[in-house]
């Protein structure tokens, strides 16, 4: 029982962060610019994005990563921390700091 009300929880969640997301990108960031959902496995997110000399834009990866850490934020006593990957394909994807956004 306490297995299914957590995954019904995480599934609450994403789905929150999705939404959230969707709504942010559309609202603040031109659509060029604009992150686009490819894949949602469990808790992951996967985003593509134009590339920006090489790196992804710093606003859509903002984006995401606070629409993610905010979802359900006033409803938990403990804050969601987000890892954010980039690269060209999955095999070349490297972590991505807060900072480096």
């Amino acid at each position: 029982m306490l297995n299914t009300l957590c995954q019904g929880s995480a599934a609450d969640l994403i789905k929150r962060a999705m939404a959230d997301a969707h709504r942010e990108a559309r609202r603040a960031l031109a659509q060029r610019e604009r992150p686009r959902l490819v894949l949602q496995l469990h808790d992951e997110l996967v985003y593509e994005v134009r590339a920006d000399g090489g790196r992804p834009p710093a606003a859509s990866v903002r984006v995401v990563r606070e629409c993610m850490e905010r979802a359900f934020a006033s409803e938990l006593k403990v804050p969601l921390i987000v890892n954010v990957t980039c690269g060209e394909r999955f095999g070349t994807m490297a972590p991505l700091s807060a900072g480096d956004d």
